[in-house]
Parts: C-alpha cells; sequence; structure tokens
C-alpha cells in the first residue's frame, strides 16, 4: 500500500492461498484479526483528509510493534487493516487484538488525546478440523469485527470455542 507501507489485497490473497494449504498439511492455526478505526470519517470531516492520512500512517506503524515478524499486516481496503498470524492459538490471537486496541486507544494518535482515536477489532481463526476457506475466514473475521462495533466499539469480539 502506497501510503502506508503495507501488505496490499493482492499479496494478502497469495499469502493465504499458500498459507491455507501449509496449515491444511501441518494442521496449524492461522489467526484473523479485522481492524477498523472508530468513526473515522468524523477524523476527515473535521480535521482533513491530510490529518486522516497521517492517522492511517501512524496506526499502521503501531500495528508493526504488535505482531511476530511471521505475521503480517494488510491494508485491507480504507481505515480497515487485517492482522494475519499463523500458528497462533485463540487466547494469543484475542491477546494481541487486545494489545492493539489498548495501545491505539492509550498512544496520541498523530497529536489526537489518548482514546480520541480508537479501533474495533474482530478475531477469526482458521482450523484445519473446520476447513474454512480463506474467503470464509476474513468474512468471518469482518462479521466479529462489526459485533464490535455495533457493541459500543473499542473493543474486541473474538470467536468464541
Amino acid at each position: 500500500d502506497p501510503l502506508t507501507g503495507l501488505f496490499n489485497r493482492r499479496f494478502m490473497w497469495e499469502w493465504l492461498d499458500h498459507q491455507f494449504k501449509q496449515a491444511e498439511r501441518y494442521e496449524y492455526i492461522i489467526a484473523a484479526i479485522m481492524l477498523d478505526i472508530d468513526m473515522f470519517k468524523e477524523i476527515n470531516d473535521k480535521h482533513g483528509h491530510h490529518t486522516g492520512d497521517l492517522v492511517l500512517k501512524e496506526l499502521a506503524s503501531l500495528l508493526h510493534t504488535c505482531v511476530r515478524e511471521s505475521d503480517i499486516v494488510v491494508r485491507y481496503g480504507g481505515e480497515e487493516f487485517l492482522l494475519l498470524l499463523p500458528r497462533c492459538s485463540r487466547d494469543m490471537a484475542r491477546e494481541v487484538a487486545e494489545r492493539v486496541r489498548r495501545i491505539i486507544a492509550e498512544n496520541g494518535i498523530s497529536g489526537f488525546k489518548p482514546g480520541m482515536v480508537t479501533c474495533s477489532l474482530g478475531v477469526a481463526l482458521y482450523e484445519p478440523e473446520v476447513g474454512l476457506l480463506p474467503d470464509d475466514l476474513l468474512k468471518e473475521a469482518d462479521r466479529l469485527l462489526y459485533i464490535a462495533k455495533s457493541s459500543g466499539r473499542n473493543q474486541v469480539t473474538c470467536i468464541e470455542g
């Protein structure tokens, strides 16, 4: 992605295709964490698109501090991001998502006071025995993200197991 320097969706689909084959063969979990900046339209409308771009860049940089080298961070679209974590348990994925949520809320991103920029996150898992397709995994993470948003924002919703 030219603005944030993150991976784009094209790379993400290639990565997922390869990773799903590996996960099925070696029987490991892949966690998907879908993240959306809360009230981002308000940031753009009140402070301008330049400020919105700065928020996106800084958030992208923060996301890299929350994941392992083997994980990938994708700008999924607009103010939506996706973290893909191979070999990551449900509890670890929930912990990563909660850490991301907390770091974003507690930092003064792009000059905003702490708590002014928050995010909602949905955590879904690919488990080889369940056999989801990559598209299904992302749809589930997105569905859980919107549950977090509709439940009050600035929170994590994780698939139960």
